[in-house]
């Protein structure tokens, strides 16, 4: 009775993981970033994530795609010296320790820092995912996103929680 259970677990987080590997890459349509860090000029963005977040089969799903634009992969990184390059960092809720330091860099950097910690958006990112009634939520914190110089688009905002006032 376990292992079945277990299994549902299994199978529910990594749907979970799919449909946040699928936003991250849509984030990417509704955001312009700074020329200095745009993957646009580039023809390619970057997603760089905690490897504590696990969860290769999911990212893999979208790795590689294109936009009309540019296109997208994902990369795991161990410590925060590994981001550089990065359009995006998605955080695993384990990672608290390094928040601090990818905050400043994101900031710095114009990169998007994304996590799924209760409070991560007003406290530290720009974006967070969160579960609601069984579904994939997220919120932006739009002044932390405007002073790190990411545009964020009215459609996309529409679609998310706001949280944080302006930075």
């Amino acid at each position: 009775m376990l292992s079945s259970s277990s299994a549902l677990g299994d199978h529910h987080n990594t749907r979970e993981y799919r449909i946040k590997a699928a936003f991250l890459f849509n984030f990417l349509k509704f955001i312009e970033f700074p020329d200095a860090n745009s993957p646009r000029l580039e023809g390619s963005a970057l997603i760089c994530l905690s490897v504590n977040l696990g969860h290769e089969q999911s990212f893999a799903s979208v790795d590689g795609r294109k936009t009309s634009d540019f296109s997208v992969n994902f990369k795991y990184f161990r410590n925060p010296d590994d981001t550089d390059n990065c359009q995006v960092i998605f955080l695993d809720e384990e990672d608290t320790a390094w928040e601090e330091e990818l905050k400043q860099k994101a900031a710095d950097g114009h990169i998007l820092l994304v996590g799924e910690r209760e409070g991560f958006a007003e406290e530290t990112g720009m974006i967070n995912f969160y579960l609601a009634s069984n579904k994939v939520k997220f919120e932006i914190n739009k002044g932390r996103a405007d002073k790190a110089g990411i545009r964020i688009s009215s459609n996309l905002l529409k679609l998310a929680r706001i949280v944080g006032g302006d930075e």
